[in-house]
């Protein structure tokens, strides 16, 4: 396995683990998505404006040298591998404001 899919592998983990408090939260019915949670953590680090790169590349923006992605889950997807149908959700990566120049 090559390096670079094993340290996306330990990020998924990582978020995964992270993501277990929310999780439990949904599951509860007290919030409707674990993404409104991590939002809300993220605007309370100062990370109000959440865009893909690709988004605010369009804008003429530059992601600043060190800056560390942000993650949601995307919607759920179920692809078919080795014959067999797996069903994911993928890690969407964003930067903020205070992350571009």
């Amino acid at each position: 396995m090559k390096a670079n899919n094993i340290k996306t592998r330990e990020n998924r983990e990582n978020f995964k683990k992270f993501c277990e408090p929310f999780l439990a939260l949904k599951k509860e019915g007290k919030i409707n998505s674990v993404n409104d949670c991590l939002t809300k953590v993220y605007s309370e680090q100062g990370h109000t404006i959440l865009k893909k790169w690709t988004d605010w590349q369009a804008e003429g923006k530059r992601i600043k040298k060190g800056a560390k992605a942000l993650y949601l889950w995307g919607q759920k997807e179920t692809k078919i591998y080795d014959n067999q149908v797996v069903t994911h959700y993928p890690m969407l990566v964003f930067y903020s404001e205070n992350q571009v120049f």
